[in-house]
């Protein structure tokens, strides 16, 4: 994604400040930081989604403005325990476009969830002694674009673009990858973190197919929490594509927690898709 597509605003008024980033790819307002009259910042917000079509606004609220955001129309979609350094974060969506707010997949992503739900965490699987698992290199930044692009048609944000990993491969986010005995990437998983609230979310979780049901995913999941509990994180996350029950039972088995589902939240493979939230405690 470049900023073509993503851009942070500022909004400073006498009435009220506002952070924001306007994500015209997924179609969406990512609010970060409000103060203020915030009920007039709401109405801001609303007047800006709907000038430049953006379906859906979303906020993960401290419990104090949890309240006031459902009066003004938010609706509650999860909770993300710990998010704000120990206190919980409420995943909070207000939707301008109100088919945005309807789930086509209902029905079958509750049989998937379900099915991961009924697995007992037990960590990571299999031994993985076929490949390598390290942090990712700058010099990986092609291949792990390439593999991006290979499994999925479509993605929330341009980690099939070399340049962008490049950019974000710093204190923000950190990359790990399997190495096959070749010397070919085979599945890469990341922490986008948040130093500052002592929390990560776990991402970009992808392997080649060619390189499935060798429990690769649960091994990198694992190399990351190892090294964020050494540093301190207190809690990790994970939005997971609803409509896949790979991603979802690894997450399950792994030791996380489902705790809600953002709908229509991201356009990935093809279309927007449903977001499950999985979230495990380290401190």
């Amino acid at each position: 994604m470049t900023e073509q597509y993503i851009s942070k605003k500022e909004l400073n008024t006498t009435e009220y400040d506002a952070v924001m980033l306007l994500d015209q790819y997924n179609s969406r307002i990512i609010l970060s930081e409000c103060a203020g009259k915030k009920e007039r910042a709401i109405a801001r917000l609303r007047e800006l989604g709907s000038e430049k079509s953006l379906g859906k606004i979303i906020y993960f609220a401290n419990i104090e403005d949890k309240n006031l955001f459902q009066r003004e129309g938010f609706v509650e979609e999860g909770i993300i325990e710990d998010y704000f350094k120990g206190d919980d974060a409420y995943c909070l969506s207000y939707f301008n476009d109100p088919q945005r707010q309807n789930s086509a997949e209902e029905g079958r992503e509750n049989k998937i969830i379900e099915k991961a739900l009924q697995e007992q965490p037990f960590g990571m699987e299999g031994k993985a002694s076929e490949y390598t698992l390290r942090l990712a290199k700058p010099r990986d930044a092609g291949d792990i674009a390439k593999l991006i692009d290979r499994v999925f048609d479509t993605y929330p944000t341009p980690m099939n673009n070399e340049e962008y990993i490049k950019k974000v491969m710093d204190n923000k986010v950190r990359l790990v990858v399997a190495e096959s005995k070749d010397g070919s990437i085979a599945s890469v998983a990341s922490a986008e973190m948040k130093k500052n609230l002592g929390n990560a979310e776990i991402t970009d979780c992808a392997t080649l197919e060619e390189h499935r049901g060798k429990g690769l995913m649960s091994h990198l999941i694992g190399y990351l929490e190892k090294q964020l509990t050494e540093e301190g994180f207190i809690v990790l996350y994970s939005l997971a594509r609803a409509l896949s029950p790979a991603v979802n039972i690894v997450l399950r088995r792994s030791g996380y927690k489902y705790t809600g589902r953002m709908v229509k939240n991201c356009n990935i493979m093809g279309k927007f898709e449903d977001m499950n939230i999985w979230v495990k405690k380290l401190q």
